[in-house]
C-alpha cells in the first residue's frame, strides 16, 4: 500500500510528512507539499472537496479526542493536463481554545483504479456538482444524525434555508447558465463565512440549506444577516456583464427536544418565505412553535372563509391604484378582507380547493358594482384555471357579453408564476375575455417562475413588477436586475405598472422605470364602500 502520514498546524499552515511521502506521491522533494495552501494547488480542479473542506463539513465538536475527517480527491502533480492520482485522507483534527481547528494528523493513501472508481462514485453521489457542496439526501442525513447530539449537548444549533433571489428573472433575462453561476457563487460566498462543524448543501434548485452549530436565539439573527450581507458584498462578473446577487434566508434555533427534522425544515421554510414579502434579501427567524401556530391559523382562515363562500357574504375591500406620477386614481382593485395578506389567502385557498369559489365570488362582486357605478374600473385577480369554468363563463355571457360599457371596465389579473405552458382551453378562454373588451394584467412580475413565450402569446394590456422589488431596488445591486424586467415588459408590448409600494422613494423609482401607475400603501388604503363614480383624490404623504 502507498501510503504517507502527515500533521497540519491550521495557524501557521505547516504540513509536515512522513519521510516516504515524495515518494508515495512521486515527487523529487517536498517543497510543493510543504504548506495546506501549496497541497491544495496540486488539486485537480473538478475534485468536489480537498482535505480543508472535509474538515470544514464535519458537524462534530472535539471533545479531547479529536473529529473524524475522510476525503477523497485527485491530484494533478503537473499540471491541469496530467495525469490524475485518486487519494484517500483520512484523519482526525484537534481544536484550540475556542474550539476552531488547530491541528489535523492523517495519513493519506494512494488508491488505484478499481478503488478510485468506486470512491469517485461514492463522491459524486455525496456532492452537489454545481456547487460542489452535499446534496440534498446526504445534507439532511447529516443534520438528521446531528440531532442527538445537539439535543444531549448543552450548546444549541440553529437551522437555515437560503433562497437565491430574483433566479426566474436573471434565468429568463440572461439565460440559465447566468442563473446557474448565481447559485454556484452563492454557495461559494456562504461558505467561506462557515466555521468547521457547520454544515451547508444544496436542498433543491436555488436553496441552500445551513446547520449551524453552537448558534443561540440572541445569535441567530446576527448569523443569518451576517450570511446574507456577504452574498450581496460584491458584484459577480459573467459573461453579461457585472451583477447584482442576493439571498433571503429564514431559520430558527434547534432545542434539545427537537428531533422532527421535517418539522424543522418546514419551520425554515416558513420563516424564509415570511421574510421575503417583509424583506426580501434578509433575514427571518422563526420557530417550531410559530409554524404550527400558522399551520391553526390557516385552518381557522380556511374554515372561516369557506363559511363566507357558502353563505355568498365574503368582505372586499377596493385598493385604489393611481397614477405613479400623480395623485389621480384609475381603477380600484377588488380583493378579500378575510385577511391582511393577500398572498395568505391565496396559499391557503389554493391548498383547500377554494381558489375557484374565490374567484367566482370576486366576479359576481364586480359585475355587480359596475351595473351599480357607469364609471367605476376594477380589477379582480383570478386563476387561470377558473377561466374554464362552467359558473365562471356563465357569468361572463350572462352579465358582460351584451354590456360591452361594462367589459370595458373590468380587468383580470392573472399572476406570472401561473402563466406557464397554458392548456388551450384557457388560451381561449383568454381571448374570448379580450374579445369582449376586458383588459388582462399580468402581476407580480419578476417573482417566481417567468414564461416568455407565454407571455408573448398572451399579449397581456399590462403586466405589474413585483412589489417586493420595487422595494429591493433601493439596493444598488438590484437596480440593474428591476431595470431588465421593466425592458422586458416594454419589449412585451405591455404598460408597466408597480405593485406593493410602499412609499415616495419606490413611486420615485417607478416613475423612472417609465411605470404608469402602482398599487400598494403608497396609494391610499382600501376602502370597505364602493366607490363613487368620480372618487376624490384620497391624500398620500408627501
Amino acid at each position: 500500500m502507498r501510503a504517507a502520514v502527515y500533521e497540519w498546524t491550521l495557524r501557521t499552515d505547516a504540513l509536515v510528512w512522513g519521510a516516504n511521502a515524495a515518494d508515495v506521491l512521486g515527487l523529487p522533494g517536498f517543497d510543493r507539499i510543504a504548506t495546506g495552501s501549496r497541497f491544495d494547488a496540486l488539486l485537480d480542479p473538478e475534485t468536489p472537496e480537498g482535505r480543508a473542506d472535509a474538515i470544514r463539513a464535519t458537524a462534530n465538536t472535539d471533545g479531547g479526542q479529536g473529529v473524524p475527517y475522510r476525503a477523497t480527491y485527485r491530484l494533478r502533480l503537473n499540471g491541469p493536463d496530467s495525469p490524475a492520482l485518486a487519494i484517500e485522507d483520512v484523519g482526525r483534527w484537534f481544536a484550540d481554545a475556542r474550539g476552531r481547528p488547530e491541528r489535523a494528523q492523517g495519513l493519506i493513501r494512494v488508491l488505484d483504479q478499481s478503488c478510485a472508481e468506486a470512491a469517485g462514485a461514492t463522491a459524486g453521489s455525496r456532492y452537489d456538482g454545481l456547487t460542489g457542496q452535499l446534496e440534498r439526501g446526504q445534507f439532511l442525513a447529516a443534520v438528521q444524525a446531528a440531532l442527538p447530539a445537539i439535543g444531549r449537548g448543552r450548546k444549541p444549533a440553529a437551522f437555515l434555508i437560503a433562497a437565491i433571489d430574483g433566479l426566474a428573472a436573471l434565468n429568463e433575462t440572461f439565460g440559465s447558465e447566468i442563473g446557474d453561476r448565481m447559485i454556484a457563487e452563492a454557495a461559494h460566498r456562504i461558505r467561506a463565512e462557515l466555521r468547521a462543524g457547520d454544515l451547508i448543501g444544496r436542498l433543491s434548485g436555488n436553496r441552500l440549506g445551513l446547520l449551524i452549530m453552537d448558534c443561540n436565539e440572541k445569535a441567530i439573527t446576527v448569523v443569518g444577516e451576517r450570511f446574507a450581507a456577504a452574498v450581496r458584498r460584491s458584484l459577480v462578473d459573467t459573461r453579461s456583464g457585472p451583477l447584482g446577487l442576493s439571498v433571503s434566508l429564514g431559520g430558527l434555533c434547534i432545542a434539545k427536544r427537537d428531533t422532527d427534522l421535517e418539522a424543522i425544515v418546514t419551520a425554515a421554510e416558513r420563516a424564509l418565505a415570511a421574510g421575503r414579502e417583509r424583506r426580501p434579501g434578509g433575514f427571518q427567524a422563526g420557530s417550531l412553535a410559530e409554524a404550527d401556530h400558522s399551520a391553526t391559523s390557516d385552518q381557522d382562515l380556511a374554515r372561516s372563509l369557506g363559511t363566507a363562500l357558502a353563505a355568498g357574504t365574503v368582505g372586499y375591500l377596493y385598493q385604489p391604484c393611481r397614477e405613479a406620477g400623480g395623485r389621480r386614481i384609475l381603477s380600484y382593485r377588488l380583493v378579500c378582507d378575510a385577511d391582511p395578506d393577500p398572498e395568505r389567502i391565496a396559499r391557503v385557498t389554493a391548498t383547500t380547493g377554494l381558489s375557484a369559489a374565490l374567484d367566482l365570488s370576486a366576479l359576481n362582486r364586480a359585475v355587480v358594482d359596475l351595473a351599480a357605478e357607469p364609471s367605476l374600473r376594477l380589477a379582480i385577480q383570478a386563476m387561470p384555471e377558473v377561466l374554464c369554468d362552467s359558473r365562471w363563463t356563465a357569468v361572463i355571457r350572462k352579465r358582460l357579453a351584451r354590456r360591452p360599457d361594462m367589459a370595458g371596465r373590468l380587468t383580470i389579473e392573472l399572476p406570472c408564476a401561473t402563466l406557464t405552458q397554458l392548456a388551450d382551453t384557457v388560451r381561449t378562454a383568454i381571448g374570448e375575455l379580450r374579445g369582449l373588451g376586458i383588459r388582462i394584467a399580468a402581476t407580480d412580475f419578476g417573482r417566481g417562475p417567468i414564461d416568455l413565450a407565454e407571455l408573448r402569446r398572451l399579449a397581456p394590456d399590462s403586466i405589474e413588477l413585483a412589489g417586493d422589488l420595487v422595494a429591493q431596488s433601493s439596493d444598488d445591486a438590484a437596480t440593474g436586475l428591476l431595470a431588465a424586467l421593466a425592458a422586458m415588459v416594454r419589449s412585451l408590448g405591455a404598460e408597466l405598472t408597480g405593485g406593493a409600494v410602499a412609499d415616495a422613494a419606490a413611486a420615485i423609482r417607478l416613475r423612472a422605470l417609465g411605470a404608469s401607475a402602482m398599487t400598494g400603501p403608497f396609494a391610499g388604503p382600501g376602502v370597505a364602500d364602493r366607490p363613487s363614480p368620480a372618487p376624490d383624490p384620497v391624500s398620500v404623504p408627501a
